[in-house]
């Protein structure tokens, strides 16, 4: 059996059209992150601290009973010589309060602020936050949520690590999503790192 091959000049010109568009792309965006990500790859911290300066670990809890309850002593038991931990309890209503109370007995860097949110019309995080960093008494504040969790003692030294050179007005970090199974969790930390080079990049 014999076969007549038909040549299409309409379709070859269209294949060769997409290819070049796509080459085109292609070298935009691998130029982008050569340009861009380097900074990040190539990025040495410092890893020794010269000085220990004083640090204000601010948290802001609404009903976060159960985060509380886990992550904060990972928190209050960080490897480091003077820090406090201020934890802003946006009028919870889950028990919290008694849990802190429990935390401020056991830990005298604890400090416990308590808003009411039926005597503010700001709604959201910028107000409890704004309270937390006013209270604050050391020159450094930390900021972290009530639902992660420092990957080690030495988180505080590590974010603090990069106030060593004095042009440094702050220092970011990076909050992972934990492994799980699932192709939205996989999603969602491929998301959450994809996001935190370019911000590191830019930084």
């Amino acid at each position: 059996m014999i076969f007549d091959v038909i040549d299409f000049p309409e379709y070859n010109s269209l294949t060769a059209i997409i290819l070049y568009v796509f080459a085109f792309f292609s070298t935009v965006q691998l130029f982008y992150y050569w340009f861009f990500f380097r900074k990040m790859a190539f990025y040495k911290p410092k890893k020794q601290l010269e000085f220990y300066p004083k640090v204000s670990v601010v948290i802001c809890a609404h009903n976060e009973y159960q985060n509380i309850k886990e992550f904060l002593p990972l928190v209050l038991e960080q490897d480091y010589p003077h820090f406090e931990v201020i934890l802003v309890n946006d009028d919870s209503d889950d028990n919290s309060e008694f849990l802190m109370i429990d935390f401020k007995a056991k830990y005298p860097h604890f400090k416990i602020v308590n808003t009411n949110r039926s005597v503010t019309f700001i709604r959201g995080k910028k107000f409890p936050l704004s309270v937390g960093i006013k209270t604050a008494i050391h020159p450094i504040v930390l900021l972290t949520d009530a639902d992660c969790y420092p990957a080690s003692k030495n988180w505080i030294k590590e974010m603090v690590a990069g106030y060593q050179n004095e042009n440094i007005e702050f220092s970011l970090g990076y909050g992972r999503y934990e492994k799980r199974k699932g192709f939205l969790n996989l999603l969602v930390r491929f998301d959450t790192v994809h996001t935190a080079l370019q911000y590191f990049s830019a930084a």
